[in-house]
């Protein structure tokens, strides 16, 4: 099985219904900046195991940046 590369992980938060809520951190690739968003790589799905192969593109708005963190 070949190791994940990833450079940062984002902060994410899932909740059901009030008061059940879970913090878990998803891998990520930096690919890019625009005037408002930062453009990631999204590796996996949620925080779940055997979803390593999902890569999805996302935007992050940069007022959001403190969602990332260095690996």
């Amino acid at each position: 099985m070949e190791k994940i590369k990833y450079t940062h992980l984002l902060k994410c938060r899932h909740c059901v219904s009030a008061g059940h809520c879970r913090t878990y951190y998803m891998r990520c690739n930096i690919l890019g900046e625009t005037k408002n968003s930062i453009k990631l790589e999204i590796i996996g799905e949620r925080n779940w195991k055997g979803y390593e192969q999902k890569r999805r593109i996302r935007y992050l708005p940069k007022n959001e940046s403190w969602r990332l963190q260095e690996r």
